[in-house]
C-alpha cells in the first residue's frame, strides 16, 4: 500500500488539477487551502492506524467518499456562498484517491486490500497489479525493511511524482496567464 507521501501527493495533485479548470482562480491564500486540504483528506483514511482492528475497512469505503463530501459540502456552505458542492465533489476526490491508490498497491496483510463496499459488504479488494509495494511497519528500523520501504517510496515518487509536477506546472501556467 502506498505511503502517506503517496497519498499526500495524490491530494495535492487533485487540489491542482481542480484549480485549473476552475472558472474564477482562486487567490493565493485559497490554493493554499485547498491543496492542504486535499492532502489532508487523501491521507486521513490511513488514521484508523490508531485502532488497528479496523484497518482498511470503514475509512476505506466508498460510504466514507460520501460522508465526507456532504460533511465538506456543509463545512463549505458555512464558509462560503459560491462553489460549495463543485469544493465538496474536490474534496471527495482527494479522499477516495486514498482508496484507489490502495487498492493499486500490493498488501502483505491478510485479507489484502480494503473493504470498499463495508458495511455492505464483508469482501476485501485489491488490483492484481501491484502499481505500488507493499510497506512494513513492524521492524521499522531494521536495514531490510528501510530499505524496502525506501524503494517504496522511490517507486511512488517516480510514478506519482511526474503526474503532480505537470499538473502543477499546467496550474501555474493557467493561474499567472
Amino acid at each position: 500500500m502506498p505511503t502517506p507521501l503517496g497519498h499526500f501527493l495524490a491530494g495535492v495533485t487533485i487540489a491542482w488539477s481542480a484549480e485549473s479548470i476552475r472558472q474564477a482562480p482562486l487567490d493565493s491564500r485559497g490554493r493554499v487551502r485547498l491543496a492542504l486540504t486535499c492532502a489532508g483528506l487523501a491521507v486521513a483514511p490511513d488514521l484508523d492506524f490508531l485502532y488497528p482492528p479496523i484497518h482498511r475497512t470503514m475509512t476505506h469505503s466508498l460510504i466514507a467518499v460520501g460522508l465526507v463530501v456532504v460533511a465538506t459540502g456543509l463545512v463549505a456552505s458555512r464558509v462560503r456562498r459560491d462553489d460549495v458542492w463543485s469544493s465538496a465533489v474536490v474534496c471527495g476526490l482527494a479522499y477516495a484517491s486514498h482508496l484507489g491508490l490502495d487498492w493499486l498497491g500490493s498488501d502483505t496483510k491478510l485479507p489484502a486490500g480494503i473493504q470498499l463496499l463495508w458495511p455492505f459488504s464483508d469482501a476485501w479488494f485489491i488490483s492484481s497489479l501491484g502499481v505500488f509495494r507493499a510497506t512494513d511497519i513492524g521492524g521499522f528500523f531494521r536495514t531490510p525493511v528501510m530499505v524496502s520501504n525506501a524503494l517504496a517510496v522511490l517507486r511512488e515518487l517516480s510514478i506519482l511524482g511526474p503526474i503532480s509536477l505537470g499538473t502543477w506546472l499546467f496550474r501555474n501556467r493557467r493561474v499567472t496567464s
